[in-house]
């Protein structure tokens, strides 16, 4: 969560155990540069001379947009989360009232299937268009995978984020995340970090050990209460 008094917190108990990394994508950076935006032939100048930089990819069959979350992902939640020692449960019910009940919002869910089998997801939040008529930002709200082959189920889900966001002219595409294998791909993929007032603050009162370890955490943008105070997109 964002603090604005942790020495409070920290009087009552909680521990700051570090920073969620915050991760940052141009994608068209003449609609994320509001000075750019508000006028449109710069605007579309930047924009094309970034193309250069702007990767698609290939759509892959194996990807479907969904509208809710099943059953799958409460299967998905316990072989993912054997991954973590803490993290916050992921199961189709949460993950509904997140992503897809919250009024006023929609988010874009993909799925990606082998076999039929879900082997991961990625949730993203596209903001309304602004008075220039341009998506300035979007995110990566979650991300889950499976254990078995954790590079490649990202890459192909970071893939389908990467082209839908393109597809939607979003200026720029950020995510906050703590787990190593999301981090390690998002940079591979031309994400850079950058600062963030996120604090992972715990207040536990045993397993000191492992609370108290950011490296034991799987944390994304969706676990805080970012998402939440997003105005409507709808």
């Amino acid at each position: 969560m964002e603090q604005h008094a942790p020495a409070m917190l920290q009087s009552l108990g909680w521990v700051i155990v570090g920073k969620i990394n915050r991760y940052s994508k141009l994608i068209f950076p003449g609609n994320a540069v509001r000075e750019l935006s508000s006028f449109k032939p710069l605007g579309a100048l930047v924009n094309t001379a970034f193309s250069v930089f702007r990767s698609t990819f290939a759509k892959n069959p194996d990807i479907k947009r969904l509208e809710r979350f099943d059953d799958s992902f409460d299967e998905l939640w316990q072989r993912a989360s054997t991954q973590w020692k803490c993290s916050v449960v992921r199961d189709a019910k949460m993950l509904n009232w997140q992503y897809v009940d919250q009024p006023g919002k929609k988010f874009e869910i993909l799925g990606l299937y082998r076999k039929q089998e879900l082997k991961g997801y990625i949730v993203l939040f596209f903001r309304k268009k602004n008075k220039h008529g341009v998506i300035a930002k979007g995110s990566i709200a979650d991300i889950c995978y499976l254990p078995d082959e954790p590079v490649l189920i990202i890459d192909e889900l970071l893939k389908a984020a990467l082209n839908l966001a393109v597809e939607h002219r979003i200026g720029s595409l950020v995510t906050d995340v703590v787990d190593r294998h999301v981090e390690e791909r998002l940079q591979r993929f031309g994400f850079w970090r950058v600062k963030n007032p996120l604090q992972l603050m715990v207040k536990s009162e045993k397993y000191h050990d492992s609370a108290y370890d950011i490296n034991n955490w799987f944390i994304t943008r969706g676990d805080s209460d970012v998402s939440i105070f997003e105005d409507p997109n709808l």
